[in-house]
């Protein structure tokens, strides 16, 4: 059900091979507020494929592993 998904997600986007790709990511690591989380910024209309979608037991919430 929906209720299960009521939680903030965390989406770790794997973007190393964005290189042999068109898509262009852009590093907004400088102006971040939080910079340690190495942030891009993507094209809307990229697809990703879903890696893998976990369980954090200690936050109950979903973390949930991408790839451009």
């Amino acid at each position: 059900t929906a209720e299960m998904f009521n939680m903030n997600p965390l989406f770790i986007v794997d973007v190393r091979e964005i290189k042999m790709c068109s898509i262009r990511a852009f590093d907004i690591e400088d102006i971040s507020q939080f910079p340690e989380e190495e942030e891009v910024l993507l094209p809307a209309g990229v697809l990703f494929q879903v890696l893998d979608v976990e369980e954090d037991a200690k936050t109950k919430s979903w973390i949930i592993h991408l790839q451009l």
